[in-house]
């Protein structure tokens, strides 16, 4: 296998593309504990923060991948999405308001949508079948969490610490204008693999009759759901509650939130590829029974933080199981052809329930009950998701594809 084939060469830049989204979504939380000392937020305002980024991406990404499903232009609305979200975070460090910082997080979700529908639709197009769990999965968690989670909070914070949290937010968006020129000049979709054009009235009867009753797709929103809630809840509020509750320093929570960068990193490529070895039904249920592990780690251990970072460097495997119900499951379950549109459809839905109600709720409990209230929240999702998968049908090429139409 050359190292540098056309799948890889994709699979690189579809990683560094996702991998900066997740860097500018995750500035903020990062920079929270500075921003918070210059502007007057409070708790409800942190998860809102989160919540208005995610509601803009769920609408954002439906609405434009089924723009693509209609009629193509994927690269091209990729490399406008990213030069955009990159500017947004620009436009970040010069807010002076919560409100000003609200409108540019809302703008930024919009430029954000949809990045990840149309790079998994490249990804399942340009995939061997026998690696198409592991690319899709190291996209969405692997290359994302290792520049998202593992650099981003340790350059960050340093930067916000020595120069400021203005200044950390233009070290972020900057990239990200040089991956929008990367996708620009490498990735060229070929002549045998276009988007489908359809009718319009096609795309619509699929989308609203057979695509809202394929039980597959449904049971794979929902557990989504509730896996993108259990992570949010976690990333917005443990920042905080180490600086406020437990008394960390910032560097300090930089390294613990660099744990579950490399945690993440690992479980995105480990998780994956043990769905397309062992099937994807079991292996979600395994790790989403791990994930409700992790936030009680952070309650009940951050007063060593040696064996706080251990254990949720173990439990946040549990990450590694979202792309299997949010990208793999979901694009096995439709025809190929209505893959970008049935990815904007399951990521916007899960962006909508679970990124912007998730640090919603998290936040009014932090508010109401204190800032353990957010993790025994996301413990109880993580439940849910380990009961809810009992309903998962299985659909690995491995172990026979699931039928279409016994799913509907």
């Amino acid at each position: 296998m050359k190292i540098m084939s056309r799948e890889n060469s994709i699979l690189a830049i579809m990683g560094l593309t996702f991998g900066f989204v997740f860097v500018d979504r995750l500035s903020i939380n990062f920079l929270m504990p500075f921003i918070t000392q210059e502007l007057d937020i409070n708790n409800s305002q942190i998860g809102l923060l989160a919540s208005a980024l995610a509601m803009s991406w769920a609408i954002s990404g439906f609405v434009l991948s089924n723009f693509c499903t209609r009629f193509g232009r994927r690269v091209e609305v990729l490399v406008v999405s990213v030069i955009l979200f990159s500017l947004f975070t620009l436009l970040s460090s010069i807010a002076a308001s919560f409100m000003m910082l609200l409108i540019v997080r809302i703008l930024m979700g919009i430029a954000e949508g949809p990045v990840l529908p149309i790079a998994q639709s490249i990804l399942l197009e340009e995939s061997s079948e026998k690696r198409r769990g592991f690319n899709m999965g190291f996209v969405q968690n692997a290359a994302s969490n290792l520049l998202g989670s593992v650099i981003a909070p340790v350059v960050l914070i340093y930067v916000a610490e020595a120069y400021g949290w203005r200044q950390a937010f233009i070290v972020a968006g900057v990239p990200g204008l040089v991956v929008a020129f990367l996708i620009f000049k490498y990735i060229k979709l070929p002549p045998h693999t276009p988007v489908v054009k359809v009718k319009n009235t096609d795309a619509k009867a699929f989308s609203l009759e057979q695509l809202l009753h394929n039980k597959n797709v449904m049971v794979s929103i929902s557990l989504s759901c509730l896996m993108v809630a259990w992570m949010f809840s976690q990333l917005t509020f443990i920042p905080v509650y180490l600086t406020k509750v437990v008394g960390y320093s910032s560097f300090q929570m930089g390294s613990v939130m660099s744990v579950l960068g490399v945690s993440a990193v690992i479980s995105g490529l480990l998780v994956p590829l043990l769905s397309d070895m062992f099937g994807r039904a079991r292996v979600f249920r395994l790790f989403a029974l791990i994930a409700l592990l992790c936030p009680l780690s952070v309650l009940y251990m951050a007063e060593s933080q040696a064996y706080m970072m251990i254990s949720l460097f173990l439990f946040y495997f549990g990450l590694g199981a979202i792309p299997i119900v949010m990208a793999t499951v979901p694009s096995e379950s439709v025809p190929r052809q209505y893959v970008v549109g049935t990815l904007g459809l399951v990521m916007g839905i899960t962006e909508l329930m679970g990124g912007f109600l998730g640090p919603s709720i998290s936040g009014v409990l932090a508010d109401m009950y204190g800032l353990v209230a957010p993790f025994y929240f996301a413990a109880a999702l993580a439940g849910l998701a380990f009961l809810g998968s009992f309903m998962l049908l299985e659909t690995s090429p491995k172990f026979g594809k699931v039928d279409m139409a016994a799913s509907a």
